[in-house]
């Protein structure tokens, strides 16, 4: 069985970039760009791992983070950020525990695949 993952990001063309990728390497993907979406999403489909862009309008990942963790416990939730210190805000936020990791920007897909494969 396919694992599913969900790509947040604002940035319409990084997560067309990220799904095919990852539709390639034999993920089952969807997409979100307007993380005001994220928890009806959420509610529907129980995701295996999330791949969550830390900053985005409207929302901040931090806070979207709890959201999906309420509603899939053992969800795997990958950090997205073009951020130095994503890793020193995510443990301000007392995400440590949330949060598997962190996929820095820019990236190369091989990257990804090997933290997602690491599972």
């Amino acid at each position: 069985m396919k694992k599913k993952i969900l790509v947040i990001d604002d940035d319409k063309e990084l997560t067309q970039e990220v799904k095919e990728f990852l539709q390639y390497a034999g993920y089952a993907v969807h997409t979100i760009n307007d993380p005001l979406k994220v928890e009806a999403m959420v509610k529907k489909n129980a995701y295996d791992i999330v791949l969550l862009d830390l900053k985005m309008p409207h929302l901040s990942g931090t806070s979207l983070v709890k959201t999906i963790k309420d509603r899939v416990p053992d969800c795997r939730i990958f950090i997205i950020s073009g951020r130095p210190f994503a890793e020193k805000l995510i443990e301000e936020e007392g995400l440590n525990n949330s949060v598997t990791g962190v996929i820095s920007k820019p990236f190369y897909p091989e990257k990804i695949l090997e933290q997602l494969a690491a599972l």
